[in-house]
Protein backbone atom coordinates (compact mmCIF):
# COMPACT_ATOMS: atom_id res chain seq x y z
CA UNK A 1 0.00 0.00 0.00
CA UNK A 2 0.71 3.50 -0.16
CA UNK A 3 2.09 4.52 2.91
CA UNK A 4 2.99 8.15 1.97
CA UNK A 5 -0.97 8.67 1.44
CA UNK A 6 -2.42 7.07 4.51
CA UNK A 7 0.10 9.47 6.35
CA UNK A 8 -1.18 12.52 5.18
CA UNK A 9 -4.74 11.22 5.64
CA UNK A 10 -3.41 10.94 9.46
CA UNK A 11 -2.11 14.53 9.20
CA UNK A 12 -5.10 16.03 7.85
CA UNK A 13 -7.29 14.17 10.65
CA UNK A 14 -5.22 15.91 13.35
CA UNK A 15 -4.81 19.21 11.59
CA UNK A 16 -8.67 18.95 11.84
CA UNK A 17 -9.25 17.70 15.16
CA UNK A 18 -10.40 14.28 13.64
CA UNK A 19 -9.95 10.65 15.43
CA UNK A 20 -8.12 8.26 12.90
CA UNK A 21 -7.60 4.84 13.33
CA UNK A 22 -4.82 2.54 11.51
CA UNK A 23 -6.40 -0.80 11.06
CA UNK A 24 -3.95 -2.72 8.29
CA UNK A 25 -3.04 -3.24 5.44
CA UNK A 26 -4.66 -6.53 5.11
CA UNK A 27 -8.55 -6.75 6.15
CA UNK A 28 -11.06 -8.62 4.81
CA UNK A 29 -13.69 -6.47 3.77
CA UNK A 30 -16.31 -7.56 6.61
CA UNK A 31 -13.75 -7.15 9.14
CA UNK A 32 -13.22 -3.02 7.93
CA UNK A 33 -17.45 -3.03 7.78
CA UNK A 34 -17.42 -3.94 11.35
CA UNK A 35 -14.78 -1.52 12.24
CA UNK A 36 -16.46 1.33 10.90
CA UNK A 37 -19.22 0.69 12.48
CA UNK A 38 -17.50 -0.10 15.97
CA UNK A 39 -15.72 3.18 15.69
CA UNK A 40 -18.81 5.26 14.29
CA UNK A 41 -16.93 6.32 11.76
CA UNK A 42 -18.13 7.84 8.75
CA UNK A 43 -14.90 7.41 6.35
CA UNK A 44 -13.13 4.38 5.56
CA UNK A 45 -9.42 5.18 3.75
CA UNK A 46 -8.50 2.57 2.03
CA UNK A 47 -4.64 2.72 0.16
CA UNK A 48 -4.58 0.66 -2.99
CA UNK A 49 -1.18 0.36 -5.39
CA UNK A 50 -0.91 -0.32 -8.84
CA UNK A 51 -0.06 -3.88 -8.56
CA UNK A 52 -2.48 -4.72 -5.93
CA UNK A 53 -5.34 -2.76 -8.39
CA UNK A 54 -4.43 -5.75 -10.84
CA UNK A 55 -5.86 -8.33 -8.52
CA UNK A 56 -8.71 -9.51 -9.39
CA UNK A 57 -10.51 -9.43 -5.78
CA UNK A 58 -10.61 -5.21 -5.68
CA UNK A 59 -13.56 -4.76 -7.35
CA UNK A 60 -15.37 -7.86 -5.32
CA UNK A 61 -13.81 -6.11 -2.01
CA UNK A 62 -14.96 -2.67 -2.90
CA UNK A 63 -18.91 -3.91 -3.99
CA UNK A 64 -18.87 -5.24 -0.22
CA UNK A 65 -17.51 -2.38 1.27
CA UNK A 66 -19.97 -0.19 -0.86
CA UNK A 67 -22.86 -2.30 0.60
CA UNK A 68 -22.01 -3.07 3.94
CA UNK A 69 -21.23 0.60 5.02
CA UNK A 70 -23.76 3.16 5.82
CA UNK A 71 -25.64 5.01 2.86
CA UNK A 72 -23.91 8.49 4.60
CA UNK A 73 -20.42 6.97 4.58
CA UNK A 74 -17.93 7.39 2.29
CA UNK A 75 -14.96 5.03 1.27
CA UNK A 76 -11.71 6.80 -0.07
CA UNK A 77 -9.21 5.69 -2.06
CA UNK A 78 -5.49 6.78 -2.48
CA UNK A 79 -2.93 5.74 -4.35
CA UNK A 80 -1.79 5.15 -7.82
CA UNK A 81 -4.38 2.89 -9.69
CA UNK A 82 -6.47 2.13 -12.91
CA UNK A 83 -10.09 3.08 -12.38
CA UNK A 84 -11.40 1.14 -14.77
CA UNK A 85 -9.63 -2.25 -13.54
CA UNK A 86 -11.05 -1.69 -9.92
CA UNK A 87 -14.32 -0.65 -11.98
CA UNK A 88 -14.88 2.51 -9.57
CA UNK A 89 -17.73 3.84 -11.93
CA UNK A 90 -20.08 1.13 -10.49
CA UNK A 91 -19.99 3.12 -6.75
CA UNK A 92 -21.42 5.81 -5.81
CA UNK A 93 -19.66 6.48 -2.08
CA UNK A 94 -16.35 5.51 -3.46
CA UNK A 95 -14.75 8.31 -4.04
CA UNK A 96 -10.47 8.04 -5.60
CA UNK A 97 -7.97 10.37 -4.89
CA UNK A 98 -4.88 9.46 -6.88
CA UNK A 99 -2.46 11.36 -5.37
CA UNK A 100 -3.70 13.18 -1.84
CA UNK A 101 -0.74 15.41 -1.52
CA UNK A 102 -2.57 17.45 -4.52
CA UNK A 103 -5.29 18.01 -1.89
CA UNK A 104 -2.97 20.29 0.80
CA UNK A 105 -1.14 21.62 -1.93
Amino acid sequence: HNVMDLMLCALLCCHHNMNFYYLSSSLPAISMIEALKATESNILIISLSSDRAKENDIPGMLAELSDGVKAKSEIWLVGEFDEQKVHLSKFKNIKKYLHLNLLIL
